[in-house]
């Protein structure tokens, strides 16, 4: 596949040629009408980088920084949830070395009556509804002789700690099952013998790889092989971060590319040659040829249409552009470099950092090539499963193009597609 087309065809040139190049562009651009081209929106072309010109690796690349962005997160989300589980260890024991369960509902019962007594009857009308769950459940720890779950989370998350409150769950450690599956196939959480307390339980869910997100059920079974009654939960799986890749899940990128210069092309980068390693989600370029007449000096536009799936939400859009003046310096005056400017998306974000439009200026002197530049990311306010991505650029009629890239960062339930 052919990216750069009559890059660098440079010839010498008479002032009076450019004179009649300039004064025939200006007639095309005055008098030719264009018919409207029926476009649809297709999944970009996949391309190994090596494809690419040059060019395009100078600089800071948007999917270095987007990749150190997806490593940050990724620590800060195991940072959150081991902090997480420690906080609910914490509580655990905390309600452990003050008597358990049961003597924790006696507790909350009496603080309550000392807050309606003083505030008075305006204040048990709010707490009433609370009144009466703490009230039922001190007359269920009343009449328990079989295991009984009373209290317990409505979700039970991938590698999270939870707790179990309830009565007669025994001094001996049993099982905690999580069922799920219709037929009754379960796996026993684990419980560590120094967590396992007649009223109280702290439970700890295993990294389940292969169980995606389902309605389940959790059953205490006592030592003695006496099971609790069974309660409903939602299990939620593991999630994870990606790079949204248009080869594997075709159906989640299409672009709108414009089709206004010599060669436009809108596509996906993949590190290696057999396409199985993402570069970048999306990227673009448009070029107008070395010497060729070309009434298409105005703003073009591609646009791109994401569309996610189970789940999966957005996370941010890095863009790294590049707009470049590919003749001769003899001709540097007659035309302007290549720009792409800040992109628009379809849904509430915030950029960070702020965008940086660098004016032209000396890339490469020993070949004087000159070019702008364009570096910037999007975060979303509230990540969103569909949107689209508007990123306008210019190119001159002549000696000039430009391109851009970038990586979509998702998030979502790893055992699912997006």
């Amino acid at each position: 596949m052919t990216i750069w087309k009559n890059r660098m065809l440079t010839y010498p040139r008479l002032p009076v040629v450019l004179l009649l190049e300039t004064i025939c562009a200006v007639i095309l651009a005055a008098c030719q009408t264009y018919a409207p081209v029926p476009l649809a929106a297709t999944a970009p072309v996949a391309i190994s980088v090596d494809q690419l010109p040059a060019e395009f690796h100078q600089g800071p690349r948007a999917s270095q920084r987007l990749e150190f962005l997806r490593d940050s997160l990724i620590r800060a989300d195991e940072e959150r949830r081991v902090a997480n589980n420690e906080a609910t260890t914490r509580h655990f024991y905390e309600i452990i070395e003050a008597g358990g369960f049961s003597a924790s509902l006696q507790r909350a019962s009496a603080q309550m009556q000392r807050d309606v007594e003083v505030a008075g009857a305006g204040l048990m009308r709010e707490v009433e509804p609370r009144a009466g769950k703490l009230k039922g459940q001190i007359e269920q720890l009343k009449r328990c002789e079989t295991p009984k779950i009373i209290d317990f989370p409505e979700r039970v998350k991938y590698q999270a700690h939870f707790i179990l409150f309830g009565c007669s769950f025994g001094a001996t450690p049993g099982e905690v099952r999580l069922i799920i599956s219709p037929g009754g196939g379960y796996l026993t959480l684990s419980v560590a013998a120094f967590n396992w307390h007649p009223d109280s339980l702290l439970v700890e869910v295993p990294a389940l790889h292969a169980v995606p997100d389902l309605p389940a059920k959790l059953v205490v079974v006592r030592a003695d092989g006496v099971q609790s009654q069974v309660v409903d939960v939602e299990y939620v799986s593991e999630r994870g971060y990606d790079i949204l890749d248009v080869r594997t899940h075709p159906t989640a990128l299409h672009a709108l590319c414009a089709p206004i210069t010599q060669d436009d092309e809108c596509y996906a980068t993949y590190k290696d040659a057999e396409l199985t390693v993402i570069e970048n989600s999306y990227g673009g370029f448009h070029a107008i040829g070395t010497f060729i007449i070309n009434t298409s000096s105005t703003p073009g536009h591609d646009w791109w249409f994401i569309n996610l799936q189970n789940g999966w939400t957005a996370i941010s859009v890095e863009i790294y552009g590049q707009g470049h003046w590919n003749c001769g310096e003899d001709v540097r005056e007659w035309y302007k470099v290549g720009r792409v400017s800040v992109p628009s998306i379809s849904v509430p974000t915030i950029s960070f950092p702020s965008f940086s439009e660098h004016q032209p200026g000396p890339l490469f002197e020993y070949i004087s090539d000159f070019y702008s530049q364009l570096v910037g990311r999007f975060e979303f306010v509230d990540p969103p499963s569909s949107f689209n991505i508007f990123v306008p650029w210019w190119v001159d009629y002549a000696c000039s193009s430009v391109h851009y890239e970038g990586r979509i960062l998702l998030f979502g339930p790893v055992f699912y597609d997006y």
